[in-house]
């Protein structure tokens, strides 16, 4: 991706993120490499409190690429008041490429030629967002979507504007004055090196300066492990993986990467298991999801604490995925719960669990990851029994079991519960001990 995005403190007679040293790309644009703004690990930073729960949002990338206009925006954030609003989901962000006016589907034109002001810091193309016309930026845009009850994000990539450090220029409190409440940083969480650190760390206080609690979201991944204590210190959340799309492969692979990333999963500061390719995505395509993995997606995105950031048209939102997307118990699961983590894996079937705040019940979710060509043909050709253990939760008497995608009351187990789940499907459940 181009290097072009800038960074800055938050006022002009602030000290700069551009007054640190770094070493300029070939757009010209210079990275921090000195900036502070660490907080003690002995604190809790107040901006984890602009993120206590997983964001629950929708971002432009799946179904527009870089193509995304105002129109679109607007015609998207009128169809999310109406249908996730009432959910909970709030945050609506306009992906990558917003100042290239003449930009194509999925893809980056190296060279392209940007809309930007008089010192290099970008601005949205008129061509795609006519109202930004006169400085106005994306205020008017932000107006509109908080006008619907919603909050508004952008993607921005990492880097210092020459002509921005020269003149000390706010960045981050440009867009703070627009209204941002979201702000994606891209190309800064792969690699995560000294550079990335104090690039992080710049943007984290110039956040902080700007007085505005805006959330924020590094990209891409997979951020490495190793950097956990680090990133949970500065990010409300950061990308475990790279691009995630429609493809069973990566869907697999997200059960190791949630797992690992357990011990720094908590409230302010979330491990992005990415976003959510469902419904009409890709310009006008339906996902590659079957409904069985759709099912596994939105499971352990929910019991493993995942934002849930919907990538598809909101315009175009069929009942199934509006069904999977705003499922109250679900969402319980993924707002509420806590000590989320994978409890066994075996061949393939998978259990996770966490517990239910202020109760003894716990949530737990069966995970049938095996394909159908893993399997030999004495077993059922429909799925695999995955069952938990009562005491490997924490439970020692017989519980009831409520199913929370169907809603149903499935009774009262003794020692175990256990469901045959279709290949690469999933259940969620809750455990209620009945003493």
């Amino acid at each position: 991706m181009l290097l072009i995005m800038s960074l800055s403190f938050g006022s002009a007679g602030a000290a700069s993120a551009a007054s640190a040293t770094g070493s300029a790309d070939s757009t010209g644009a210079t990275g921090a490499t000195g900036a502070t703004g660490a907080t003690g690990a002995q604190d809790i930073p107040a901006y984890w409190n602009f993120a206590p729960a997983p964001p629950l949002g929708w971002n432009s990338w799946d179904i527009f690429g870089t193509t995304v206009t105002e129109q679109q925006i607007k015609e998207q954030a009128d169809a999310m008041a109406e249908h996730l609003l009432p959910a909970g989901y709030i945050y609506l962000t306009v992906d990558i490429q917003w100042y290239e006016p003449e930009s194509k589907r999925h893809y980056y034109k190296p060279g392209a030629p940007l809309t930007m002001d008089e010192y290099g810091r970008l601005t949205p193309g008129l061509k795609k967002f006519p109202s930004a016309a006169n400085g106005k930026g994306f205020k008017p845009l932000a107006d509109y979507v908080h006008s619907k009850g919603l909050k508004f994000g952008i993607h921005i990539m990492r880097g210092i504007p020459r002509q921005a450090v020269e003149k000390n220029l706010p960045v981050i409190e440009m867009y703070a004055g627009w209204g941002v409440d979201y702000i994606k940083v891209d190309d800064i969480a792969r690699p995560y090196d000294d550079i990335q650190k104090a690039e992080i760390e710049a943007i984290r206080e110039a956040i902080d300066r700007t007085g505005r609690p805006i959330v924020l979201s590094l990209s891409p991944g997979a951020t490495p492990v190793s950097a956990g204590e680090h990133v949970m210190r500065h990010a409300n959340l950061w990308r475990i993986t790279d691009d995630f799309w429609d493809r069973w492969n990566l869907l697999h692979a997200m059960f190791e990467r949630l797992d690992a990333w357990t011990p720094y999963r908590g409230p302010g500061h979330f491990p992005d298991a990415d976003m959510l390719p469902l419904g009409v995505i890709d310009f006008d395509r339906p996902t590659n999801f079957t409904k069985a993995e759709r099912y596994t997606l939105m499971s352990l995105w929910a019991i493993g604490r995942s934002p849930l950031i919907f990538g598809g048209d909101m315009t175009r939102l069929d009942p199934f995925t509006k069904e999977l997307l705003t499922n109250p118990q679900m969402l319980k699961v993924n707002q509420e719960s806590t000590n989320n983590r994978q409890i066994s894996r075996d061949n393939d079937l998978i259990v996770w669990a966490a517990d239910v705040p202020g109760r003894t019940d716990k949530y737990v979710a069966l995970f049938n990851a095996q394909s159908t060509e893993d399997t030999v043909t004495t077993v059922s050709t429909d799925g695999r029994i995955v069952r938990v253990d009562f005491q490997d939760i924490g439970i020692n008497c017989p519980a009831r079991v409520t199913d929370l995608w169907t809603h149903k009351d499935l009774g009262v187990f003794e020692k175990e519960f256990n469901r045959e789940i279709p290949f690469h499907g999933a259940g969620l459940y809750r455990i209620s001990p009945s003493e």
